[in-house]
């Protein structure tokens, strides 16, 4: 029941954030991701801070890594972009991995506990985005697109106590 009632939040964000594009020309992850986070204030307004901001960017092989720590759950958030892609895929994924925290926190709202972890693929070139909640579990990788691919990962990567 509870985690039919995050599905259906995803799927609803998932739907706004389609529809704005053709208002707003806003690429749905990043549109997503701010609705997320903008339900996140206004519902916990207390655990917003700047740790969403907590990034560190290193290269090595030709790789972009960026972690992002300190969102609350204890987690690291990774995600890989080829140097080749445009650069306004790190936006992309940036908002993605925002997404990807908004609703693994949003399942502890109804009183769920995440204990695995869930992979989500986007709508980009190459992307790949592993989401970390408690590594010593392993590492669980989903490909998908989009809107399903969070669907996915939520239900199958995601698993509750």
């Amino acid at each position: 029941m509870r985690k039919g009632i995050c599905v259906l939040l995803l799927l609803l964000l998932g739907g706004l954030a389609w529809g704005q594009k053709s208002y707003f020309g806003i690429h749905p992850n990043i549109g997503t991701g701010v609705l997320g986070l903008g339900l996140e204030y206004a519902v916990q307004p207390w655990r917003f801070s700047l740790d969403y901001a907590a990034i560190t960017v290193t290269l090595s092989d030709g790789v972009t890594t960026v972690n992002v720590n300190g969102l609350g759950l204890g987690a690291d958030y990774i995600s890989r972009i080829p140097l080749s892609e445009d650069k306004s895929s790190f936006f992309y994924y940036g908002a993605g991995v925002f997404l990807s925290y908004y609703f693994t926190d949003a399942a502890s709202l109804f009183g769920l506990t995440p204990r695995a972890l869930g992979g989500v693929e986007f709508l980009l070139a190459q992307p790949q985005i592993a989401l970390y909640l408690e590594p010593q579990l392993g590492y669980t990788y989903f490909p998908s697109e989009g809107i399903g691919g969070l669907i996915l990962g939520l239900q199958l990567g995601i698993y509750f106590r």
